[in-house]
């Protein structure tokens, strides 16, 4: 069997959640097939790969965005460059990221798309008040994205409620998951008052949710634990960093596990977006007390607890009275992370990812096969 690969997110890295997930896809399909792949990415300039590298891999870097005609002429000659490598490559399936990419796929090629809808649905920031043109695109998306799966020929997703479930009868779940941290490391002790939040801050839902925290909940947490500090690991803007001085960002860390091993509480205050957010999931595996928003908790309420496995807040008021009842008692929060660390080390490792795709590889293969013989 050969696939044909689409993704945002380079091969090799795992520095932030999706590009975890892409990568986990990608290392479970080549167990089972011969894999080529596209990879869409953002560059300073625009360029198409003609040639693949000795992994199989082309890369179009893509310059400019939205609706400008810079943009739509760059959108244009990539879907030409799409287009071409399916046609060229025989493949029996497309396995293709989020709605941005599988649109990208022809329409008389998605009867053989593996559409992973991991942002399937996605929302605005809670309480804001959107433009009529915001409005009208975060609809449209939507709309291409229930298109998109009616379309395909199989749908993954990776959040359980039910209003982020595809429109298609072919469909299974694919959660999120990390890597999981050797159990048995030698573990720092967490400075007293840090708080932490870890994400690729380019990304608007990432800093969105910070920026809320910053205004409506650190001010109160500060007035009672004067010692904390709020830090943040992961690729930032610098416009972005200037407006929020409460926060010390750090930017990419080569050591992650010192970062988590040195917090004394983990924060996901995540209000908008689609998808799951792994953040959670990546501070419980390392152990960490995590206090996360109801919206960064929807993915996991099945497995993950309030106050059981972790914390949840939705109001100001919970966020404040959480966090600053998480700094002041260490030892009742730190319970509370050993059970979040074991249900996750136990539900949430890579390899679960990894044997659900290769099941719905197998299984498609199969039905394939059995059809070939009627």
């Amino acid at each position: 069997m050969k696939i044909l690969y689409m993704t945002l997110a380079r091969i090799g890295d795992r520095s932030f959640g999706g590009a975890m997930r892409a990568n986990y896809i990608y290392d479970a399909l080549r167990e089972v097939a011969e894999v080529e792949t596209l990879v869409i990415h953002g560059g300073p300039t625009f360029s198409l790969d003609e040639q693949m590298d000795d992994r199989g891999i082309r890369t179009a870097l893509i310059s400019r965005w939205g609706l400008s005609i810079g943009a739509l002429r760059q959108r244009a000659l990539l879907k030409r460059w799409i287009a071409s490598a399916i046609r060229l490559g025989s493949y029996d399936l497309i396995v293709a990221q989020y709605v941005g990419i599988a649109g990208l796929v022809p329409a008389g090629e998605r009867d053989r798309l593996i559409f992973d809808a991991d942002d399937f649905v996605k929302s605005a920031v809670a309480g804001t008040r959107q433009s009529p043109a915001d409005r009208l695109k975060l609809r449209v998306r939507n709309l291409v994205a229930r298109r998109l799966a009616r379309q395909a020929l199989h749908v993954w997703y990776s959040n359980p409620t039910p209003e982020h479930s595809p429109p298609s009868e072919r469909k299974s779940w694919l959660p999120n998951v990390v890597a999981l941290p050797d159990a048995e490391r030698l573990r720092l002790s967490p400075t007293p008052g840090r708080v932490l939040m870890v994400g690729f801050f380019s990304h608007k839902p990432n800093i969105d949710g910070l920026r809320w925290f910053c205004t409506n909940v650190w001010p109160d947490v500060l007035a009672s634990v004067p010692e904390a500090k709020l830090h943040a690991v992961g690729r930032y803007e610098e416009a972005d960093a200037a407006s929020l001085p409460c926060v010390n960002f750090l930017g990419y860390v080569p050591d992650l596990p010192t970062a988590y091993d040195e917090a004394a509480l983990v924060i996901a205050p995540v209000i908008s977006g689609g998808g799951t957010q792994i953040k959670v999931i990546d501070a419980l595996a390392h152990g960490q007390p995590t206090l996360v928003s109801s919206f960064a908790h929807a993915g996991f309420a099945d497995d993950l607890h309030d106050g059981e496995h972790l914390l949840v807040a939705s109001s100001p008021q919970e966020w404040i009275e959480r966090c600053i009842w998480a700094l002041r008692s260490p030892e009742q929060i730190a319970t509370v992370a050993e059970r979040g660390e074991a249900i996750v080390r136990r539900i949430y490792g890579s390899e679960r990812l990894k044997a659900l795709v290769k099941d719905t590889i197998i299984h498609l293969r199969q039905s394939a096969s059995s059809r070939s013989k009627l």
